[in-house]
């Protein structure tokens, strides 16, 4: 209800998508009051995370989200994907110009690209081996997840803006250290991603993500009184269902789940 896109000043035109984790800690570092905050859309918020960080903004925000950002200033146009590219932005070089899309479509349906198969990206996909960052039009290309764009004076350059440190550690003789700084992570996470206007409703696989994910999720509303809603798929032989399958809906079960009942 509250975005209205493009965002366009005397500095900065701004577009994008985003679901935000953690908006209230954003609002903090822009030192933006909740009431105000509170009028701005998520990619509201992330323009203004631009303002402030240009190009370094992807590595202080989390969730899902593009977006493109023409500075008026520099004269060069910035793009980036979130963390693990649930927000998909194609692109492409096009009549001197520089095309953006979150869908395919959008880009095809451009009276100036004119798109031929990339036969090579098609035998890679047929292979089970698709190359980062190609699709199979010749031309449109797609940023990866952790990818950052910029075009300045007719050049592309794209670079990793997320680069997870993946080296092994000395294990410290207090393990348990570590053991409580991974809960400690994994609570933060959870209780930033329950925003929502009405209930919070989890699907539950049977698996152990989910599982972790729903009781925490449970043990933190319960703090407040609510309820964690979830729904599963459960195997019921000889039940009149498609695929001998049924979808339970217990509002009880997870809720109690947060109170150390099973």
């Amino acid at each position: 209800a509250c975005d209205s896109q493009p965002f366009v000043d005397h500095e900065l035109i701004f577009v994008g998508r985003a679901r935000l984790d953690d908006r209230a800690g954003l609002l903090q570092q822009l030192q933006i009051d909740s009431a105000h905050g509170a009028t701005l859309s998520d990619v509201g918020i992330l323009r203004q995370c631009y303002r402030k960080w240009r190009e370094e903004t992807p590595q202080h925000v989390y969730g899902d989200f593009a977006f493109v950002a023409w500075e008026r200033w520099s004269r060069r146009t910035v793009a980036a994907t979130d963390h693990l590219g649930n927000c998909s932005l194609f692109y492409c070089r096009a009549s001197g110009r520089i095309l953006f899309a979150t869908q395919l479509a959008a880009l095809l349906a451009c009276p100036a690209v004119h798109p031929s198969l990339d036969l090579k990206s098609l035998a890679c996909m047929a292979a089970g081996k698709p190359e980062a960052g190609r699709t199979m039009f010749e031309g449109i290309k797609v940023l990866s997840g952790g990818e950052l764009l910029i075009h300045q004076d007719e050049m592309v350059r794209v670079e990793r803006w997320w680069k997870p440190d993946t080296a092994p550690r000395e294990v410290h003789p207090q393990t348990r250290d570590y053991v409580e700084e991974a809960r400690a992570l994994f609570d933060s996470a959870v209780a930033s991603r329950l925003r929502a206007r009405g209930g919070v409703v989890a699907t539950l696989s049977g698996g152990l993500d989910s599982t972790l994910v729903a009781v925490t999720a449970a043990r933190q509303l319960g703090v407040s009184g609510k309820v964690l809603e979830a729904l599963t798929a459960i195997s019921q032989p000889g039940l009149p269902t498609n695929g001998g399958v049924v979808i339970v809906h217990d509002p009880c079960a997870v809720g109690q789940i947060g109170r150390a009942h099973v």
